[in-house]
């Protein structure tokens, strides 16, 4: 995509704290290591499973996590009353990352993505 220095410290931003939280917190969960009560009932759930069962689920909530991501940025992308701005160091300009932007919602895909140059987890779903 477009790779201005806003759009990269977004997607850098937005990747480690929307995507890679999640999928952290999806790890955790699986690994039966979250404290809530629900969430020892869910890591139970996922121990009843076979391994097939469990991979299939695990990689069904990594597609909507990235699923969710994009539909925000793609909401965002055709809004006429919402943007996302930059704030420039001394914080007297603001600048629309959507001007910046080929198109909001595929920044973080392709090879030169915000997941792939970013993620911890890189940007297939499933490795």
């Amino acid at each position: 995509m477009s790779g201005t220095p806003d759009l990269d410290a977004f997607g850098t931003e937005f990747t480690a704290e929307a995507r890679d939280t999640s999928i952290r917190m999806l790890e955790v969960l699986v690994e039966g290591k979250q404290g809530s009560e629900e969430d020892r009932r869910i890591a139970n759930l996922l121990l009843q499973m076979s391994s097939v069962e469990r991979e299939i689920t695990i990689h069904l909530v990594r597609r909507f996590i990235d699923t969710s991501l994009h539909n925000v940025l793609w909401m965002i992308e055709r809004s006429d009353r919402f943007d996302l701005v930059a704030r420039s160091e001394d914080g007297q300009e603001f600048r629309s990352l959507k001007e910046q932007s080929d198109g909001l919602s595929a920044e973080p895909y392709t090879e030169e993505g915000w997941f792939a140059r970013h993620s911890a987890y890189g940007d297939a779903v499933v490795e």
